[in-house]
């Protein structure tokens, strides 16, 4: 899923809902935030939720279930997710879409 654009106490909950059928689904999530220009707390916390929500379904490392796609150029969300680390823990992050689902996919099939 790709997510674009500011994030924030407003977006939280719509972006929260867009979670919930994918992870309801048993799919690996995949979130391209490449397009994304501001994230705040309550954004992050989406993140932490989703990694929570990863882990009742997977059967080993819930984070191998769940990945961010971030540009190497995107300095500041590179920041904010290490800023970030001791609430939203040590996500999974790739340079694009592909690497993101091959690594997945490697690990559970």
């Amino acid at each position: 899923m790709a997510i674009r654009g500011e994030h924030d106490l407003t977006t939280a909950p719509m972006l929260s809902e867009t979670f919930e059928p994918l992870f309801a689904s048993g799919a690996f999530v995949v979130a391209d935030i490449r397009e994304v220009t501001f994230l705040d707390s309550q954004a992050l916390g989406v993140f932490a939720s989703a990694i929570e929500r990863a882990a009742a379904q997977a059967a080993t490392d819930p984070r191998e279930r769940f990945a961010l796609v971030v540009d190497v150029e995107q300095s500041h969300l590179r920041r904010v997710l290490e800023i970030a680390r001791p609430i939203i823990g040590d996500v999974p992050t790739y340079p694009s879409r592909d690497a993101a689902l091959e690594a997945l996919r490697d690990r559970y099939i």
